[in-house]
């Protein structure tokens, strides 16, 4: 069987694009995890804003995102988690606010 066999005939499209979306999900998901990371740790250990870190990762993810030639889906990700990330700061805002008027 194996005397059957020319090297470089078999066709391996499929081992290529399923190795290329792994190598893709593993980006996304590093740069992800590494950006929150890296925020939580400017919010909880320097004592920054959560107003100017959102914004700082949303650069630091459009900087990375073109160094690395992400695709347009990488951006809409980052505005995505930018609305997400202002509305969760303004809400925690308004609970704050509303807890001062009361006294608590």
């Amino acid at each position: 069987m194996a005397s059957h066999y020319k090297i470089g005939s078999m066709d391996i499209r499929e081992q290529a694009r399923t190795f290329d979306s792994f190598i893709n999900w593993s980006v996304w998901g590093g740069l992800l995890v590494g950006l929150g990371v890296f925020g939580l740790v400017l919010v909880f250990g320097a004592h920054m804003s959560w107003l100017l870190v959102t914004f700082l990762m949303v650069a630091l993810g459009a900087i990375a995102g073109f160094v690395l030639k992400m695709p347009v889906s990488w951006y809409a990700t980052l505005g995505g988690t930018f609305v997400f990330a202002l509305f969760a700061y303004f809400v925690s805002s308004l609970i704050f606010f509303v807890q001062s008027l009361l006294g608590h």
